[in-house]
This record gives structure tokens, C-alpha cells and sequence, in this order.
């Protein structure tokens, strides 16, 4: 549903004046003064769209009422990916961590649920709900307001207090992974120190699946500038260990698949912890990353001319020593987790508590 996105009128219906005083009702629990509300923009709407937006929302104050205070949350995952555990993934331990500040415990189900959560793999969130619904966002992708009552994304806006910027490498920090990982998991004591840099000066890798024409153009311009790049992957060689395959390498790219603020992936995150120097082109906060850690380029980058002479700085800026800077700031991640779990916190004490 998201290969292409346009909106149409009427499909952020929630980021209006009278949606955003309904929520503000619902979240005071003031539920009949919410549904008397409701009823009346129900009524008084032209449009089929509408219609069906403020009905759902009368079916979600209507369950929301119904809600038992003291049982468990119940919980439902729709339209992740293939593979994606209900039972046992970082979203899940999120929410639990931040219900268990409330003293609440939380219920994955099927049907029934209290709280729905959706991601973009599916069209389930076509049907008609009564529970209130999240929509998480692992790519560069804008949510449907009118679908969704909060989203979970990369955006950085909060686009009227509906989105929570969570990007994917806070998920992936130790207290919120799985039991069962396929993938390096973050700790903030490593990623706030700095990490010994390895590998010939003129090594260069790349590991992805997604060969897309800027990542061959990087390729490109490095071979041309007298290093040596390797590029592996499922569309070359696979390799089963990213870090442990870093390990030789002085540089790696870390190239997101496109670029918009806040947009930031593993990718830098992984670069880094493999001993390598990341260039890296993504949406990253410019005040909470140190960029000594890394070469950054831009959308405005002319890559020609800019990579070699970055290459150089970085190569000269070494002086004999083998450390590379630490990649964040001390403290950043904590004041990330922090932020995330105040904002989650509050959302689930207004509905459920």
C-alpha cells in the first residue's frame, strides 16, 4: 500500500481541528462528551470518507469505554513482515517496558484487541476497526491519518502529536531486542566510546542487497580513486557475520536508501562496531552524532570531488593512531530511550489506565 504514495483529500482527516479535540477528549476519558461530538460530525459530513473516519471513531470510543482498567492490554501485530515473531520482538518489549511503569501487563492476541499495530506489508488495516491503532514505519514512508490514529516512524515531525520519531536502531539497543536475534545488538557504552580502526587505508567495503544507482556510483568513484571495494550481499556473497566481515576493512558504505531528516537506519550504527569508517549518506541529527566518526556525505554531495578530498582528511586526521572517534554523543541514547518511553507511557495511561 505504500509503493506510491498520494493522498488524498480528506486523508489526514486526524490532523484536523475537530479530530484533534476528539482526542483530546478521549485521552481526558471525557468519553460521552467525545461521543455526542462524534455523532454530530457523523451526521453532518458529505463526504463517504469522512463518514467512515468518524464512525470509526465512534466504534473506538464505544471499546475504549468497555475497557477493564485492571486486566491486561491486549495486543495484536498486523502487516508485518514475513517472519516477524508476535510473540517475541522489540516492539513488544517497548510496550511492556513502558506498561510495567504503570503496573500494567499486556496480552498479545488475534481478535479483540485493545491496541492495534500495524506495519506497511499488508492491507488488514483496510478493514473497519473499533480499537485504536499504531502504525510503525521501518522505511521513509509518511503515515495515513485517516487510517491511523498514532504512528511509530523514521519522521522526525510529530505532525500534531500523532507520530513518535522511533527510528529502527533504538529498537535494536539491548533492553527492547528479542530473545532471537539475526543481528548486532546495539549497547550505548560502545557506541559512546571510541573503537579501534583496522584494515589496509585503502580498503573499502560494501555490504547490501540494494544496489541502488548512487550506492554503484560510490562504488564507482572509490575505484577510481585508487581504493579497492569490495561489494558483497545476497546479490553477491552472502556473508553471515556483517561485523566479523567489517573486521579487514579500513572504510565501509553505509548508504541509506534515500535520504530524508531523521531517516536513520543500522547501517551507520553497524559500520562503526565493525572497526570500520562509515561513509555514510543519510538523514542523520547533526547534533547528536559526532561527525569526526564518520564522512557525511549530502544530497548536495558532487561526489567526484568531495569523496577523495574527505578520504585524505579522514586518512590525515588519524596521526598514527588507530581509534576512531565514538560515533554519538554521551548521553544521547538515553535521553533517545527516554523520550520515547515518556511519550508511549503517556499514550497507554490515557487509553488504558
Amino acid at each position: 500500500m505504500f509503493q506510491r504514495q498520494w493522498f488524498k483529500p480528506n486523508s489526514q482527516v486526524a490532523l484536523c481541528e475537530p479530530a484533534l479535540h476528539v482526542e483530546h477528549l478521549v485521552r481526558c476519558k471525557t468519553y460521552s462528551t467525545a461521543l455526542k461530538f462524534l455523532v454530530n460530525l457523523y451526521h453532518e459530513a458529505k463526504d463517504q470518507d469522512l463518514k467512515d473516519y468518524w464512525h470509526r471513531q465512534i466504534k473506538r470510543v464505544e471499546h475504549l469505554m468497555l475497557h477493564i482498567r485492571d486486566q491486561p492490554i491486549r495486543i495484536s501485530f498486523n502487516d508485518f513482515w514475513s517472519g516477524f515473531n508476535v510473540h517475541d520482538n522489540s516492539l513488544l518489549n517497548l510496550l511492556r517496558h513502558c506498561c510495567s511503569l504503570l503496573g500494567r501487563q499486556i496480552e498479545v492476541v488475534s481478535t479483540g484487541a485493545d491496541l492495534e499495530l500495524f506495519s506497511c506489508f499488508g492491507n488488514s488495516c483496510l478493514q473497519p476497526p473499533c480499537a485504536t491503532r499504531i502504525l510503525y514505519l521501518g522505511e521513509n514512508v509518511r503515515p495515513n491519518f485517516s487510517i491511523f490514529d498514532y504512528a511509530l516512524s523514521f519522521d522526525i515531525q510529530s505532525y500534531c502529536h500523532r507520530n513518535l520519531y522511533l527510528p529502527i536502531w533504538i529498537l535494536r539497543l539491548g533492553q527492547f531486542a528479542p530473545r532471537i536475534v539475526d543481528y548486532p545488538i546495539l549497547k550505548e557504552s560502545e557506541l559512546e566510546k571510541p573503537i579501534n580502526v583496522k584494515g589496509d587505508p585503502k580498503s573499502v567495503i560494501y555490504i547490501g542487497n540494494n544496489h541502488t544507482p548512487l550506492r554503484t556510483e560510490l562504488v564507482y568513484c572509490l575505484r577510481n580513486s585508487g581504493y579497492a571495494v569490495d561489494c558483497v550481499g545476497s546479490q553477491t556473497q552472502q556473508v553471515s557475520d556483517k561485523l566479523e566481515a567489517m573486521c579487514n576493512y579500513r572504510f565501509s558504505i553505509a548508504i541509506e536508501n534515500s535520504y530524508h531528516p531523521g531517516y536513520v537506519t543500522e547501517k551507520l550504527f553497524d559500520s562503526f562496531l565493525g572497526g570500520t569508517i562509515p561513509i555514510y549518506y543519510g538523514g542523520i541529527p547533526s547534533k547528536a552524532f559526532n561527525r569526526e566518526s564518520f564522512i557525511d556525505l549530502n544530497p548536495y554531495s558532487d561526489l567526484h570531488n568531495i569523496l577523495p578530498y574527505e578520504m585524505s582528511r579522514v586518512a590525515e586526521s588519524f596521526h598514527g593512531s588507530s581509534y576512531n572517534s565514538p560515533l554519538v554523543r554521551k548521553g544521547f541514547i538515553s535521553e533517545q530511550t527516554t523520550r520515547i518511553t515518556s511519550w508511549l507511557t503517556k499514550l497507554i495511561y490515557d487509553l488504558f489506565c
